[in-house]
């Protein structure tokens, strides 16, 4: 399990309310002007005077987009590339995250903000610094009044994590109006998803003194594996440019049935030189070298881009809530952010290798009559343990007491918040996976060492070349 918490203090930021401030103006631009405060700067001034580059993008903005989560409506932003998402972590264990980032810099120099409050990064963070920010998965779309992006640095102002720009989501308050979305998608083959959303105000802060709005939402999405597209469901790719053919392929040397070294160290497919044809799954490997040895590969490589998913399957629920009361110049409020993520995503069965002794049954049944006389190493895949499972569950809290309003002419906030983020992840199908891997080093160091003029290609991952017209 991984958890990451942060609890801040509590926190005040002043700002002297000029009073000459609507003495020029109209009593109907008085009323149009109303003063806000902008991201990037800690001073209430009117919405027109914004010092820095900021995208406001209000509920029916939001709503005409057809985005039906956060990270779907922050994709589609010009202003954001290089985000973090399902997408991208295919063929990985990402744990479902997913994040933003402004002009391409990185999601750890963009600061995310709920109502001007920092929050939790993601708790699955690795050692390599992957995922060190804020998961977009926990704040649900129903829930947000409106989104103020600011596309230019402020370091400034929020530090080292705001190089890029800052990402500010307000929620809805002060309403007593309801709202129930529900709507889904079935896309051939697979990703077929049902989401529902409810939203419900009490209270008017003018005439009652107090408001209350609550929020939920609830999406679930199926699995879509990459066999079910035509661009993802192979990694041999053939293509023609400028008179030339050419060929992309992406593969392990790592199937079933195994592929083995001969007598000069070059991988072969005992099942193809056997049968004439590869093995299902696997696709035959042909690469010519131009270094004069005359050595070239003719094995069958495993095809492990018809075993990823696109989408894996993924599961979300959110609540949220705020409330406040009025008393005098003062508004007292307390907010609360609750979110369930799930995500079950599957990659290939586990790759390994084994020795063979020259004299064993294997060897003699298999191996001798194709001419290999000396211990050998086969590179198989377990199959028969199934696809490698990530079962990954993110749980996000905010919670945030405070008050804010006027004193003596000053403009104060002040609040207390405590934010977390828990991860924890499941695995199957990856059991002795890190022994076939430390065992097949082993084997492939041992047999560099005695044979320097071998050549070995069993860790081949992917190549391009040039082939006949």
């Amino acid at each position: 399990m991984f958890r990451r918490n942060r609890r801040s203090r509590i926190s005040l930021a002043a700002a002297l309310a000029v009073s000459g401030l609507g003495v020029a103006a109209t009593g109907a631009l008085a009323q149009e002007s109303q003063r806000v405060e902008i991201t990037g700067s800690s001073i209430k001034r009117i919405d027109a005077e914004g010092a820095l580059p900021v995208t406001v993008l209000k509920k029916e903005d939001i709503a005409a987009t057809g985005a039906t989560s956060t990270v779907d409506l922050l994709q589609r932003l010009p202003g954001i590339q290089g985000s973090f998402g399902e997408s991208g972590g295919v063929g990985g264990d990402n744990k479902g995250f997913a994040s933003v980032s402004v002009h391409g810099i990185g999601d750890t120099r963009t600061l995310v903000l709920l109502n001007g409050r920092r929050l939790a990064q993601f708790g699955g963070q690795t050692l390599t610094g992957f995922a060190a920010a804020m998961d977009l998965n926990a704040i649900p779309v129903s829930a947000i009044q409106r989104v103020e992006i600011l596309t230019d640095g402020a370091s400034s102002v929020y530090g080292a994590d705001a190089i890029a720009g800052v990402v500010n989501f307000i929620t809805v308050s002060d309403s007593t109006a309801g709202d129930l979305t529900f709507g889904g998608s079935w896309p051939k083959g697979g990703a077929q998803e049902g989401r529902i959303s409810v939203q419900k105000g009490f209270g008017s802060l003018a005439t009652d003194g107090f408001n209350a709005v609550f929020a939920a939402a609830y999406d679930k999405r199926k699995q879509l594996n990459s066999t079910e597209r035509d661009y993802a469901k192979t990694g041999k790719i053939f293509f023609s440019a400028n008179g030339q053919n050419y060929r992309i392929q992406q593969f392990s040397a790592s199937p079933i049935p195994a592929n083995v070294l001969d007598d000069l160290g070059q991988l072969i497919s005992p099942y193809q030189k056997t049968n004439g044809v590869c093995p299902s799954k696997t696709f035959r490997v042909i690469q010519p070298y131009n270094d004069g040895s005359g050595l070239g590969d003719d094995y069958c490589g495993f095809d492990f881009v018809g075993e990823l998913e696109i989408y894996p399957v993924r599961e979300r629920s959110s609540l949220m809530g705020n409330g406040t009361l009025r008393v005098g110049e003062h508004d007292l409020f307390a907010e609360a952010l609750f979110s369930k993520s799930n995500s079950i995503s599957r990659i290939a069965p586990v790759p390994g290798g084994i020795p063979i002794d020259a004299g064993s049954a294997l060897f003699n049944q298999y191996l001798a009559p194709l001419g290999i006389t000396q211990d050998t190493l086969a590179f198989y895949r377990l199959y028969d343990m199934g696809k490698r499972t990530n079962d990954d569950t993110s749980k996000f809290m905010d919670l945030a007491i405070g008050s804010r309003g006027a004193f003596k002419g000053w403009d104060y906030t002040g609040s207390y918040s405590h934010s977390r983020s828990d991860v924890k992840g499941n695995i199957s199908g990856y059991p002795g996976a890190l022994a076939v891997g430390r065992l097949t080093d082993s084997l492939l160091r041992s047999r560099r060492s005695t044979r320097p003029t071998t050549r070995d290609t069993g860790t081949v991952a992917s190549r391009t070349w040039t082939c006949c017209s």
